[in-house]
């Protein structure tokens, strides 16, 4: 089995727009409309999987929304802290090593999603 596609719903799909182009470092493969009025879709194609954001507007106005964290595996996670903050992305937590045994940094998107870039960990052999 293999992760196919992440789906994340944003608030405020503009805003989700710029910050995700900017994440990942490259523009979305697809835009399109999804459901019905203002609602639309957005699609990233990544090195293993589909990145999917969309915002409809049912699921924005409903009181029961959840939060998602997201951890890509990142080989230089200091060359992409320095890139993102030249795009001005608010880094929440800087580099720092984990627990785990990896290097990384976390930001937070528009919607309080936390993403964490890392360099590779396993889960520890018990």
């Amino acid at each position: 089995m293999k992760l196919q596609t992440i789906y994340l719903t944003v608030n405020d799909f503009d805003r989700s727009l710029d910050f995700y182009r900017k994440i990942f470092n490259r523009h979305e493969s697809l835009i399109m409309p999804w459901g019905q009025g203002s609602d639309r879709v957005a699609f990233f194609e990544l090195d293993d999987f589909r990145f999917m954001m969309s915002f409809e507007e049912q699921l924005v106005t409903s009181t029961h929304r959840q939060r998602v964290w997201l951890e890509f595996e990142d080989s230089d996670p200091s060359a992409t802290l320095e890139r993102l903050e030249v795009e001005a992305i608010q880094i929440s937590e800087r580099l720092h090593h984990t627990p785990a045994g990896s290097t990384a940094f976390n930001v937070v998107d528009p919607d309080g999603n936390s993403i964490r870039f890392g360099t590779r960990w396993d889960l520890p052999k018990l």
